[in-house]
């Protein structure tokens, strides 16, 4: 047989695969192809194992430390509700049959937040709750009471105020007037004492001046200040 060229004269290109005669038989069963034993997953068809992540371990671990650092809840009147609420061994929980059930052989359940032990304790609570309320009330009353009270002392105050720095004033004005007449009355008491102490330096210097004249030239008697009216003979308004 002779021998056919490849194809566009390229010596690279694999030779065509003999064709079968017979077409192969249908598969019955799915038959994964075995390569050879150092490979198990030859195909990719098989799945690893994931780790497990240790999250669910350490979420336990959390709860049970939870728990033990829980502390006791204390209500209104300061007594201590425990975590684990205590059943007898006959529970009835109505005509339910599921929890009745559910609760068959549980003798204990725990509570999820803090409870009270029946309706008197809830009543307690209300109670204190109530009262401290009024008190507060009352409070702000006194308060708002007592500042009214103090702006009304404040504004008596303030006329008071008013009141008396307008009598100051007058007073001011007054004691500044007396001042005054007191400064003029001053002024002329001390013009009244330099007049005499200048009356007094000269009758000393007259007595002085005295002294010295001798008394040939003094006058026998001092003259009159008053002249004596002499009346004369051809006066008409003279009646002899």
């Amino acid at each position: 047989m002779e021998s056919v060229p490849p194809p566009n004269n390229n010596l690279n290109v694999p030779e065509e695969e003999p064709i079968l005669d017979q077409a192969p038989a249908a598969l019955v069963r799915f038959a994964p192809q075995w390569i050879g034993g150092q490979i198990p997953d030859n195909n990719g068809w098989l799945e690893e194992d994931l780790e497990e992540e240790p999250e669910e371990e350490e979420e336990n671990n959390n709860m049970v430390n939870d728990d033990k650092d829980d502390t006791e809840i204390a209500d209104a009147d300061d007594v201590p509700i425990p975590h684990v609420i205590q059943f007898g061994s006959n529970f009835h929980c109505g005509e339910i049959s599921s929890t009745r059930d559910l609760l068959v052989g549980n003798s204990e359940v725990y509570a999820h937040g803090p409870m009270c032990y029946d309706l008197k304790s809830v009543h307690r609570r209300v109670k204190s709750l109530s009262k401290k309320m009024h008190d507060k009330y009352r409070t702000k009353k006194k308060m708002a009471k007592k500042i009214r009270q103090h702006e009304v002392r404040m504004n008596g105050q303030e006329f008071d105020i008013t009141a008396l720095g307008s009598a100051v004033r007058e007073n001011i004005s007054k004691n500044s007037k007396m001042m005054k007449l007191i400064t003029g009355l001053n002024r002329e008491f001390t013009e009244l004492k330099n007049q005499n102490r200048r009356a007094e330096d000269l009758s000393r210097w007259e007595a002085w001046v005295r002294g010295r004249i001798p008394n040939n030239l003094r006058f026998q008697e001092e003259p009159s200040i008053y002249t004596a009216h002499v009346s004369r003979a051809d006066d008409p308004y003279v009646m002899v």
